[in-house]
């Protein structure tokens, strides 16, 4: 089995203790912003492996070669090796032209681009963020389809430690996160783990008669998902660092 490479998607305040840990950082201190340009918060005294871009608001308009110079300028000056596009929503044309063209530049510099799934389509050198829940099937069967339609080098795994909520049916896949609080006031049912889709999970009805799913991950469940990427030959998983912190150690062991 290849290596599985895991990176900290981390905020700034908490990139010191994150560093700690020897994992390669994705540090969040990046954002699109005024004018169509690149702006950064104080970056800690540590050198983390990704740029991870805060893209909220972000529609594609405006002189995208410049943005992608910005960016790919910063990675080279920082020794950056990729950059993680935060992208929100559907692809437009004009965002989706911008993943293209910054992907062509990145392939220039031998830097990687990670793209959420949605944007797959935009650039073919990208590699694609996956989530770490599904619905349906098994957790495996899940990470073996999507290798066949791009390829195990094409994909990383992203996995977030969150109550992930699913109306079912759920076509679209699509959850809404609850909060701790707000899952322990709407789902009193017992609740169980699921080998097939490798997570916790919890019924509930709404006053209106919906049936809710509700998925989330512990140190067994991620540790699963860890390894069975891995064993696919999936490149790399992010890991949102303030949500592991406390169980990273049971979660990475034998990962390498």
């Amino acid at each position: 089995m290849e290596s599985l490479n895991i990176f900290l998607s981390t905020p700034p305040e908490r990139a010191q203790n994150a560093a700690e840990t020897g994992l390669g950082l994705s540090l969040m201190a990046y954002r699109i912003g005024r004018g169509f340009h690149l702006y950064r918060t104080s970056l800690p005294p540590i050198r983390p492996v990704i740029m991870d871009i805060d893209c909220a608001g972000f529609t594609g308009y405006g002189p995208q070669e410049l943005l992608a110079a910005e960016i790919v300028g910063e990675c080279v000056h920082m020794g950056y090796s990729g950059v993680c596009l935060g992208l929100e929503g559907k692809p437009t044309r004009q965002t989706s032209d911008f993943c293209a063209l910054l992907g062509d530049t990145c392939r220039r510099y031998q830097l990687t681009l990670y793209l959420p799934q949605t944007f797959a389509s935009a650039c073919d050198s990208s590699v694609i963020l996956i989530p770490g829940q599904n619905t349906s099937g098994t957790f495996e069967k899940s990470l073996t389809t999507l290798c066949g339609r791009y390829g195990p080098e094409r994909l990383a795994l992203e996995l977030e430690r969150v109550y992930t909520d699913y109306s079912i049916p759920c076509p679209s896949g699509a959850g809404s996160i609850l909060s701790n609080g707000r899952f322990q006031e709407v789902c009193a049912s017992p609740a169980f783990y699921s080998q097939a889709l490798c997570t916790n999970y919890a019924s509930y009805m709404s006053p209106g008669g919906q049936v809710h799913l509700v998925l989330w991950d512990d140190a067994v469940s991620l540790r699963g998902k860890l390894a069975a990427a891995r064993a696919a030959g999936i490149s790399a998983a992010f890991l949102y660092y303030p949500h592991v912190e406390d169980i990273l150690g049971e979660i990475t062991v034998g990962h390498g």
